[in-house]
């Protein structure tokens, strides 16, 4: 049976077979049965590399930290995770560097946590927000008839666990109901660059 570890662009975990391309965590989730009780611990969401140092891990080890995945860096970022800085060191400094920019002041990660706390979907911050479809940028995630849909290149592509699907253009300016919070579209727009899943070939 597999593991409730798999996480949304809305931040809901679930359990499936597919796997993912990028780690992460939230805290200490489950319980010795390896058996989820909560859906976050602390204000530090990150995302992580599946492979640093060689370091080897038991998933959901008992006292550890619930080991979370995504299909790639825009979903984790959609859910409300920044990059890990310690093992994504470089995406993590150029991460800080974009957010700041967006936001228009320098941030440290405590701050930039908080903010991602206020405006996470799961936690009923801005539980989806409205913006013309040109201003959105490459890398963030909108809701369509409540399935999550990836922008990229003048075109959506329709969210799965294993990949992204059903490639639809987009005509015309449309509002969309965003999932990707504020803050992150505007570390995009500023210039961040988050790794996207194979399977997009816009």
């Amino acid at each position: 049976m597999s593991l409730r570890n798999r996480v949304d662009p809305f931040g809901h975990i679930h359990a499936t077979s597919a796997r993912g391309c990028l780690m992460g965590n939230r805290g200490t989730l489950h319980n010795t049965d390896k058996k989820l009780v909560r859906e976050y611990q602390r204000n530090a969401w990150i995302s992580c590399a599946l492979e640093f140092k060689g370091r080897q891990r038991e998933v959901m080890a008992p006292g550890s930290y619930t080991e979370l995945f995504f299909l790639d860096e825009a979903t984790a970022l959609a859910a409300g995770h920044r990059p890990c800085a310690t093992c994504r060191r470089g995406d993590y400094k150029s991460f800080v560097a974009a957010f700041s920019k967006g936001i228009g002041a320098e941030l440290g990660p405590q701050d930039i946590d908080k903010i991602l706390r206020k405006e996470c979907w799961l936690l009923g911050g801005e539980g989806g927000w409205q913006s013309e479809f040109k201003k959105l940028p490459d890398g963030c995630m909108i809701a369509k008839e409540e399935s999550p849909w990836f922008v990229f290149r003048g075109a959506i592509y329709r969210w799965t666990f294993s990949g992204y699907v059903d490639r639809e253009l987009i005509v015309g300016n449309p509002v969309c109901q965003v999932i990707t919070s504020k803050s992150i579209v505007g570390t995009l727009n500023a210039g961040y660059c988050p790794f996207i899943h194979p399977s997009v070939n816009g």
